[in-house]
């Protein structure tokens, strides 16, 4: 049975400022999610303080993952000076995962012991997560392969959320992306990504489109938290999207 877990901005956005993020923790109750990822971007007064969405989810008998869009890296090579105050953050939630994009990462510029002073602050209480986004920076098979090997020869416990729709709107393969980094992921983000009048359009699972996505999370054990990533129209259609994941 897989770890589900809900990024609250799979559900309407609007909605989602205006009720607040703890309102729907407390609405997924008994839907069969395991976590939920709180969103940094969605914050308003409503999720304040931070703390109480730790109480609720505690509650519910879910974990929380915090999501920030601010990346690791800045354009000058440097790290991130807003990660300190996310870290705070992710910890008043107590979140068990960190996920940031990667941002400008240049191993001429960047320096590793950077990287492992700011684990300092995080360490054992929770992991921090790269996904590939939807920028050739931090999206690309290259760009990130370069950081991972790194982060593999510098032994630092940073791992990879890999989300199986971005690798499209980059141009690249999930099967070949999958073969690069899968010692590196601990974390899947699902979505389903097809072409609309030429557009790349992120659509919610089905029956139909399993294939492509079910072949991808076979490479996966079943313990590996994932989450669903695309527009849920409301929380009550969760059940249906977990029993069309956990189908064989």
């Amino acid at each position: 049975m897989r770890n589900v877990v809900i990024p609250l901005n799979a559900l309407d956005r609007n909605e989602v400022r205006e009720k607040g993020q703890r309102f729907f923790i407390q609405k997924m109750y008994g839907t069969g999610v395991s976590g939920v990822e709180i969103r940094r971007e969605l914050l308003t007064v409503h999720d304040h303080p931070l703390g109480h969405l730790k109480t609720i989810a505690d509650e519910m008998g879910m974990f929380l993952v915090y999501s920030s869009p601010s990346p690791l890296w800045a354009a000058n090579g440097r790290l991130n000076e807003e990660l300190h105050l996310v870290i705070q953050e992710a910890k008043e939630l107590g979140a068990v995962m960190l996920k940031v994009p990667l941002g400008c990462y240049d191993p001429l510029l960047c320096e590793m012991d950077d990287l492992k002073t700011l684990l300092e602050e995080i360490k054992e209480q929770l992991q921090l997560f790269i996904e590939n986004d939807q920028t050739p920076n931090g999206g690309t098979i290259s760009s990130l392969y370069r950081f991972f090997n790194d982060i593999h020869e510098y032994q630092l416990p940073v791992y990879m959320t890999f989300d199986i729709g971005n690798w499209k709107y980059c141009g690249e393969s999930a099967a070949v992306a999958l073969s690069h980094f899968h010692p590196f992921i601990r974390y899947v983000h699902l979505k389903h990504v097809e072409k609309y009048d030429g557009r790349l359009k992120t659509v919610p699972l089905t029956e139909e489109n399993s294939k492509e996505w079910k072949a991808i999370l076979r490479a996966f054990s079943t313990d590996l938290p994932i989450a669903l990533e695309f527009p849920i129209n409301d929380v009550e259609f969760i059940p249906y999207y977990i029993r069309l994941l956990q189908a064989p």
